[in-house]
């Protein structure tokens, strides 16, 4: 549970800072300070999760929150964009609202990413590209990568997605997306890259353009030839009707100066309704963040759940040659095989409770359920042993003769 709260609050608190964090650094913050300052508040939340059953004590690591005040670097902008988050953090104690669900987490992601590219593109035509890359890109990524881990946990059962193993996988994962998001938010790594990248194209790309662009210019000496052979050149008098068509200037910019005369004080009222709009916007995303799932609730039922795993007389995966656990997550394969060649519809996104529900009214129910708990402790636990791997093979004979 600890990697599910600890990714809820990634994704929460990253989608937050994705869209305020441009802001901000648009207003003079430093975008490794909110980055960090996210981390602080995320693991800040997981304390309070760790503490839930001790009663008010669980408000203690709350003071954490502060040292997102104090970083270096820190700034009036930077200071009002740690408010928001911070202030959600508070919520979710107060209220325990940790664990995530997984209808509700589908409808964030898929929300999310579709307003995150609309807003990456209409920022990059209007010239911030800078900004997008030090603030939004590494923080939208990381939190739309962080609900995809937490979406495919989710779909687990609880026995499954608590196991150490499965644990240290999403928190290492978690941790590197991390560090490529200070590294995306740092200009010196930025240069660097762009160093590197420069340097590709006056090598590799450079002298292919050059040489493209000489057999451009040769052509182009050759149609002229051409057109001034046949007598299709053009004379002095077009050439000056063609500069007329420029004309000056001059006249149109002092007329684009001259409407720039706008109002103060409708300047101010639009930026104090601007900051209304924002705060009472800020309340809605986070509520909306945090707000169950009334799907979810009305069919408990209703989402996928991959079933625990068995652990009796089992080894662990072996690295070289052909294991009893890729041989058992072979046969499964050729049942999915099967499967389609007797008319199944599988989708891609199928898991083997999917399958299950489907194949069993074409084959043995008691089989391909065996079947399934052979797969599952292979697929999610790396674990068979030879006498699995020799079962796995007889169900898949016996499904494929038609036996009951």
């Amino acid at each position: 549970m600890l990697t599910l709260v600890l990714l809820k609050l990634l994704s929460d608190l990253g989608l937050y800072y994705a869209f305020g964090g441009f802001f901000a650094v648009l207003a003079g913050a430093e975008a490794p300070v909110l980055l960090w300052a996210w981390g602080v508040q995320s693991l800040t939340g997981l304390l309070t999760w760790l503490l839930r059953d001790r009663g008010r004590l669980r408000f203690l690591p709350l003071a954490l929150l502060a040292v997102g005040w104090l970083l270096p670097g820190g700034g009036v902008a930077a200071w009002v964009a740690m408010a928001p988050p911070a202030a959600y953090v508070v919520w979710l104690t107060a209220g325990q609202r940790y664990l995530p669900e997984w209808g509700r987490q589908v409808d964030i992601f898929s929300v999310f990413w579709k307003v995150f590219l609309i807003f990456c593109l209409f920022m990059l035509v209007m010239g911030c590209g800078e900004i997008l890359s030090a603030i939004s890109i590494p923080a939208g990524l990381t939190s739309l990568a962080c609900c995809v881990l937490l979406n495919r946990a989710l779909r687990h059962d609880l026995s499954v997605c608590c196991q150490p193993r499965y644990q240290a996988m999403n928190l290492m994962m978690a941790a590197g997306m991390g560090l490529a998001a200070l590294a995306l938010s740092s200009k010196a790594f930025l240069q660097s890259c762009g160093a590197v990248l420069w340097w590709i194209y006056e090598t590799v790309f450079w002298p292919i353009l050059m040489a493209v662009g000489q057999l451009l210019v040769g052509a182009i000496y050759v149609v002229m030839w051409l057109f001034s052979w046949i007598g299709l050149t053009v004379t002095g008098e077009e050439q000056e009707a063609r500069n007329l068509v420029l004309g000056d200037t001059d006249e149109l910019l002092e007329g684009l100066e001259a409407a720039e005369n706008n109002s103060e004080l409708f300047s101010r009222v639009c930026i104090a309704l601007a900051l209304i709009l924002a705060a009472v916007l800020l309340v809605l995303v986070f509520r909306w963040l945090s707000r169950s799932s009334r799907r979810t609730e009305e069919q408990p039922d209703a989402r996928t759940v991959r079933s625990s795993v068995r652990s009796e007389g089992v080894r662990p995966l072996s690295p070289f040659g052909r294991s009893p656990v890729w041989r058992v997550r072979l046969h499964y394969q050729t049942f999915l095989k099967l499967c389609r060649d007797r008319g199944l519809e599988l989708e891609q996104s199928d898991t083997s409770q999917d399958v299950t529900a489907k194949s069993v009214h074409r084959f043995d129910p008691a089989a391909v359920r065996e079947l399934r708990q052979l797969y599952i402790a292979a697929r999610y636990n790396d674990q068979a042993t030879g006498e699995d791997a020799a079962r796995a093979k007889e169900l898949c004979q016996a499904l494929k003769r038609g036996d009951h």
